[in-house]
């Protein structure tokens, strides 16, 4: 019986940014991890690091590169740019607060 071979996939989202730490919308904003997220995604790093990792994928938003360049260091690979895994756009809502988008939409419900 041939040997089988499993393939895991992990999905990881980017480590903290100073827009994430401001609870603001971030989606096709890019912005740099901050000091903790490049902590977080080191510390990930050091998890995985006995892990048998063959490929790094990322969006090309620099927060990502930032994050999967740490996560695949230990495994000498690189991050693999993709515009698929790409955030969605938020709109008009793009670097706001959530609190004053929630504001915003109650205001809208309210006066209508």
């Amino acid at each position: 019986m041939p040997e089988q071979k499993t393939t895991r996939i992990y999905m990881v989202r980017h480590g903290a940014t100073q827009l994430s730490v401001e609870d603001r919308f971030a989606g096709a904003v890019d912005v740099h991890l901050s000091d903790e997220g490049k902590f977080q995604a080191a510390q990930l790093a050091e998890r995985l690091a006995d892990d048998s990792i063959v490929a790094v994928y990322c969006s090309p938003m620099t927060r990502t590169i930032q994050a999967a360049t740490i996560i695949a260091s230990p495994h000498d690979v690189p991050a693999i740019h993709r515009n698929g895994l790409r955030e969605i756009h938020h709109g008009h809502w793009e670097g706001m607060r959530r609190v004053d988008v929630h504001q915003g939409l109650l205001g809208m419900l309210v006066f209508r």
